[in-house]
């Protein structure tokens, strides 16, 4: 694979945040499209390693609903992840497609875009790693950020859970993170509780949560919680938020598994693999 930033053409911006921009660029070894993800990395050793490290264990994450991290490279403290290019753009550009036209989204697509999120997020939370420095333990990684807008669609109706930018190893023997990212509407009651940073934990049923929140969009074609008018507004409904009802031509056994995602204590939340394995789906 390529060393370096020169060995690809940048074609366009496809995104820009605190972590990074993505870049569409063309290898021009062979003329292969990849999403080329670049990042500063921070000043503190520390830091940069754990970045470093969670990018190895990114990369070793193959399953077909989740984007493909390829390679990375570091030129002048600026860390370049080469990853797979979803041509057909994002789930949030679907949502935004079906807005316009007032047509709701067909519940067997629903399913299989759920299907395929939930097979994703069972195999991004069962991967562990061992960090390559001495005294570390076993981790497991969490997206911490999954909306639209990072579910990437695929050819055939496929998605690929995409932009780790915010994902975090977790110590098998603390299990939980400390730390807040992600996007706010989408965050888990238990993450806006109080002040998380500050001791209240989270484990990889945040992510469930999150998708919960994603399905009851694409349902109901707006947001569960758009209609907050402000930030503390928006943590407020949250906090005392039950799972929306969908839309009549949604089935009851949609609905259930909503209500299953959405359950305000991380503990009464299924896992991933347990939601593929209920009857329902």
């Amino acid at each position: 694979m390529p060393s370096g930033p020169g060995d690809f053409a940048p074609l366009k911006t496809l995104g820009s945040g605190v972590s990074g921009v993505v870049r569409l660029a063309r290898r021009r070894a062979d003329g292969r499209l990849y999403a080329v993800k670049e990042m500063e990395l921070p000043s503190d050793p520390g830091a940069a390693a754990a970045i470093l490290q969670e990018t190895h264990i990114l990369a070793a994450i193959e399953h077909p609903y989740v984007i493909r991290y390829y390679d990375s490279f570091l030129e002048h403290r600026r860390l370049y992840v080469v990853m797979e290019y979803a041509v057909h753009g994002s789930l949030h550009g679907l949502l935004q497609q079906h807005q316009r036209l007032g047509v709701h989204v067909e519940e067997e697509l629903v399913w299989r875009f759920c299907i395929q999120l939930l097979a994703g997020l069972h195999a991004i939370h069962s991967r562990r790693a061992t960090e390559s420095h001495p005294g570390s333990q076993v981790s497991r990684v969490v997206h911490r950020d999954l909306k639209p807008h990072n579910v990437l669609l695929g050819a055939g109706d496929t998605i690929k859970i995409g932009d780790f930018g915010v994902s975090r190893q977790l110590s098998s023997s603390l299990e939980m993170a400390q730390t807040v990212v992600g996007s706010p509407g989408y965050l888990s009651p238990e993450l806006c509780n109080g002040e998380p940073c500050q001791g209240d934990p989270y484990n990889e049923k945040a992510d469930i949560w999150s998708l919960g929140v994603t399905l009851a969009e694409l349902c109901a074609l707006r947001h569960p919680f758009g209609d907050a008018t402000s930030h503390a507004a928006l943590i407020m409904r949250i906090m005392r938020a039950d799972a929306p009802e969908l839309p009549l031509q949604y089935s009851p056994q949609l609905s259930r598994l909503l209500i299953c995602c959405m359950q305000r204590h991380p503990a009464q939340r299924p896992s991933a693999l347990q939601l593929l394995s209920l009857s329902t789906v």
